[in-house]
């Protein structure tokens, strides 16, 4: 069986998600709704960089390969950001009491549901961008350096993103801040070492297992 990715369609389904950000924005007034788009947005970024880097892999020179790898590189860790973005729920009581496992009354009030759904299906959405744009550009180091040397460099991507999703959800940094590179490093000397490296290492793991759970569903990555 051939798998496709219908690129159409990704596009429909961010630029929904677009839709109803903007209406429950202007609906409950919350910031949650702008970050989410702008969330998003940046999620998806990685996967434009991957499809313009294969769309040109075999006329570009080296340098415009580079970059854009660069770019892709750099962006890339916004996309498995994402899955923290549950953190914006943990301020909301979602229990009204709790006696035992089999005796919890959930609150009623829909709008606590509904933001749950919302971030699911945004970080689904930049979730899965973010792991079709890896599959891509993973094919492609295949091609140059083979499985083996491939492998390593997925491995070593998976431990840059991991540093890279610390740096998003502790110092608040985004791609672009690597231009400035003195209040980038001022940033970093706040943070305690023991942790920046577990908090590395869990979610470079979380990456490489979700990358591969990915790629086992879809073996191929033939786009439309």
């Amino acid at each position: 069986m051939k798998n496709k990715y219908n690129i159409r369609r990704i596009l429909a389904i961010l630029g929904l998600y677009i839709l109803i950000s903007i209406l429950f924005y202007f609906r409950f007034k919350e910031p949650l709704y702008q970050n989410m788009v702008w969330n998003v947005f940046l999620a998806f970024l990685p996967l434009v960089f991957s499809l313009i880097l294969s769309y040109y892999y075999h006329s570009w020179g080296t340098v415009r390969k580079s970059i854009l790898g660069f770019l892709w590189l750099i962006f890339f860790p916004n996309s498995p950001y994402m899955i923290t973005d549950f953190i914006h729920i943990s301020g909301n009581n979602f229990f009204l009491s709790k006696v035992a496992y089999n005796d919890i009354l959930n609150s009623t009030n829909m709008t606590l549901w509904i933001r749950i759904a919302y971030i699911g299906i945004g970080m689904l959405t930049g979730l899965l961008s973010g792991l079709l744009s890896f599959r891509i550009i993973n094919q492609l180091l295949r091609e140059k350096f083979g499985q083996v040397f491939s492998h390593v460099i997925v491995m070593l991507i998976c431990i840059l993103t991991g540093y890279g999703i610390f740096l998003g959800r502790f110092l608040r940094l985004n791609s672009w801040s690597l231009l400035k590179a003195a209040y980038f490093f001022q940033k970093l000397a706040s943070i305690n070492l023991i942790f920046i490296l577990k908090f590395t290492i869990i979610y470079a793991f979380f990456v490489y297992m979700i990358y591969f759970v990915f790629c086992s569903f879809y073996p191929k990555t033939d786009i439309n």
